[in-house]
């Protein structure tokens, strides 16, 4: 059947349980066998958050997930990118404001002047992997110079290589990381090393934030 002469529609998926996450924006997420995962995101009233909610498609019930590992800093703005075997990879983000010092300002003659409380954006060009089998964050650290820090941005997954006899494309295994630094256990997607921590002689990785 040719892709044109298929039929898209519309319809509302069924709610068997009275859980729902809450309404947010902003979020990501993606579908793992039969299920829809929901990753963090900002809600109505209820701020920036880092929960992983499931719908199953099956059976059409959702459920807040207990995740272990090292759960990312709540956000909004970010991607999350599916890369296959049931793992996604999350990348940057808009984190918690805060107060600006320099918003609360005195002025005028003998008086003060109302002034626009400002809040520091906290964003993020951290890369952090969710499995979707074991509910496990784990932090990544790329190779090489990463992007600049950003929010409401897209990030896409393309596969290569196959398998087409001795003379097929393989995946670049990721090499060791620098000296100095710890090697990481090979992901399924090339040129990361997963949960290595870094050297305490290199600069900052990528998971501080920067105000902006």
């Amino acid at each position: 059947m040719d892709v044109g002469d298929m039929e898209y529609k519309w319809r509302v998926l069924p709610n068997a349980t009275k859980k729902t996450p809450p309404i947010r924006c902003n979020l990501a997420g993606g579908v793992h066998h039969d299920h829809l995962f929901l990753l963090m995101g900002a809600g109505a009233g209820s701020g920036r958050s880092n929960e992983v909610w499931r719908y199953s498609l099956k059976h059409g019930t959702w459920e807040q997930l207990e995740v272990n590992g090292e759960v990312p800093t709540a956000r909004d703005g970010h991607s999350a990118t599916y890369v296959g075997n049931g793992k996604f990879l999350l990348f940057g983000g808009q984190g918690v404001p805060t107060v600006n010092a320099k918003a609360n300002k005195v002025g005028g003659e003998g008086g003060t002047a109302k002034v626009k409380t400002l809040l520091a954006r906290e964003v993020f060009n951290d890369v952090t992997e969710f499995d979707c089998d074991t509910l496990t964050w784990a932090p990544v650290f790329p190779f090489g110079t990463p992007p600049i820090s950003r929010r409401l941005h897209t990030a896409n997954f393309v596969s290569y290589g196959g398998n087409g006899g001795a003379a097929a494309p393989r995946a670049t295994q990721s090499p060791d990381r620098a000296a100095g630094g710890k090697a990481g256990a090979q992901s399924p997607f090339t040129g990361f090393a997963a949960a290595a921590a870094p050297s305490s002689s290199s600069s900052s990785s990528g998971a501080s934030p920067n105000r902006r």
